[in-house]
C-alpha cells in the first residue's frame, strides 16, 4: 500500500494481484477473498472516491476565492460544509470499517484505511489554513502585489510550486502586515473583513450557528465552543454590545428567557422531590402497619400454642397412665409403650 501523495490524491491499492499478474492469478485472488472482505474493500474504495470529491470541492472553492469570483464569507460557508462532510466521512465512514473480522485481505484493507486517515488528517490541516486565509478577506491579487518572486517563465513561486506538487498542495503563505493588507485590499473587502471580524458569533466545528437558547449567557463574549486543537484557529472576539443597542436588547431577552427556563426547571425538580418524599413516607407507613399486623398474628399464635401445651400438661397430670384416653382404656398402642407396670 503506497502512502498518500503530497497532492492529496485518492489512495490506491498497490497489491500485485490488483495491478499485475495474469488473469488466472486475479481469479485465484478473488476466489480466495471472502464475501465480507470483498464488501469491505468496496466500501473503502467508495470512501476513497468520496474523499477525492471533497478534495476537488475544496480546490474549486479556493480557486473561486483567489480569482475573486466568490467573497470570503461565501467561501467560508462553502468550506464549512466541506469540513462537515469530511468529519462525517471520517466518523461514520472510515472509523466504522471493521477489519478484525475479515477472513482475508486484512493487510490491504488496513493499509487503505491507514492512508485514508492520513489523507483526511492532512486535508483538515489544509482546511484550517484556508479558513485563516478566508477570514483575512484577502483576494488573489494580494500575493502578486506583495511581491511574489517571478521566475524566468513569468510565473510566481506559488504557481510554480502548485504546478510541481499538484493543485491540492498547500499554497505558500505570504507574510503580510495588517497595515499593508488594509492598504492593498479594496474598500468592499475591508468592509466585509471588518463585518466578519466584529459580528461573528459562537460557532461549532462545521460552521453551524449555535442555538442561542441552548448557550447559557455567561458573559458578553462567549468562549470558543470548538474542541481543543481545532484547525480553525482562534476566534475573533465580538464587538462590545454597548455599541450595538439592538444586539444588547437581544442579549437581554435571551438572558431573561434563560432565567425563566431555569426557574421552571428548578420548580419541576422541587415538585418531583416532594412527590418522591411523599411516596417514600407512605411506603414506610404501610410497611410499619404490615409489621404490626404480623406481630399481632404471631402473638395470637403463641398464646394459643401455650394454652394447648398447658392443657396437654394438665391432662397428663390427671391421667398419667392414659387409661381414660379416647379409646376408653382399650388403646391398641398401649402395650407397645413402656408404662408403670412394665418396669
Amino acid at each position: 500500500m503506497e502512502p498518500l501523495s503530497e497532492n492529496n490524491d485518492a489512495p490506491t491499492s498497490s497489491s500485485p494481484h490488483s495491478h499485475g499478474g495474469t488473469t488466472s492469478s486475479n481469479k485465484e485472488f478473488h476466489r480466495q477473498m471472502s464475501l465480507p472482505s470483498k464488501e469491505t474493500l468496496e466500501v473503502l474504495e467508495m470512501l476513497a472516491k468520496s474523499y477525492q470529491e471533497l478534495v476537488d470541492r475544496a480546490n474549486g472553492i479556493e480557486a473561486d476565492f483567489r480569482t475573486g469570483t466568490s467573497s470570503g464569507g461565501k467561501a467560508t460557508t462553502a468550506l464549512s460544509q466541506v469540513e462537515a462532510d469530511a468529519n462525517r466521512l471520517q466518523e461514520k465512514g472510515v472509523d466504522s470499517v471493521q477489519i478484525a473480522e475479515l477472513h482475508s485481505g486484512k493487510e490491504t484493507a488496513r493499509a487503505l484505511r491507514r492512508s485514508l486517515n492520513q489523507g483526511l488528517e492532512d486535508f483538515f490541516e489544509r482546511l484550517g489554513f484556508l479558513f485563516k486565509e478566508f477570514r483575512k478577506g484577502s483576494v488573489a491579487s494580494d500575493g502578486k502585489n506583495d511581491g511574489g518572486d517571478v521566475n524566468g517563465a513569468g510565473a510566481t513561486v506559488n504557481d510554480q510550486h502548485a504546478k510541481n506538487t499538484g493543485a491540492t498542495t498547500r499554497p505558500i503563505q505570504q507574510p503580510t502586515t495588517t497595515s499593508s493588507a488594509q492598504h492593498q485590499a479594496s474598500p468592499a473587502a475591508q468592509h466585509q473583513a471588518a463585518s466578519s471580524a466584529h459580528m461573528c458569533g459562537p460557532t461549532v466545528r462545521g460552521g453551524a450557528q449555535v442555538d442561542p437558547q441552548v448557550v447559557p449567557p455567561g458573559s458578553v463574549h462567549y468562549p470558543s465552543l470548538s474542541p481543543p486543537g481545532d484547525v480553525r484557529g482562534e476566534r475573533t472576539p465580538r464587538r462590545d454590545l454597548d455599541q450595538l443597542p439592538h444586539l444588547r436588547q437581544q442579549e437581554q431577552t435571551r438572558q431573561d428567557l434563560f432565567r425563566q427556563q431555569h426557574a421552571e426547571q428548578m420548580r419541576q425538580q422541587q415538585l418531583q422531590q416532594e412527590q418522591m418524599r411523599h411516596q417514600q413516607a407512605q411506603a414506610q407507613q404501610e410497611q410499619m402497619r404490615q409489621q404490626q399486623v404480623e406481630q399481632m398474628r404471631q402473638q395470637e399464635y403463641d398464646r394459643q400454642r401455650r394454652a394447648y401445651l398447658e392443657e396437654q400438661r394438665r391432662a397428663q397430670q390427671r391421667d398419667p397412665f392414659g387409661i381414660f384416653g379416647p379409646w376408653g382404656g382399650l388403646d391398641p398402642y398401649r402395650g407397645r409403650r413402656r408404662g408403670f407396670f412394665d418396669m
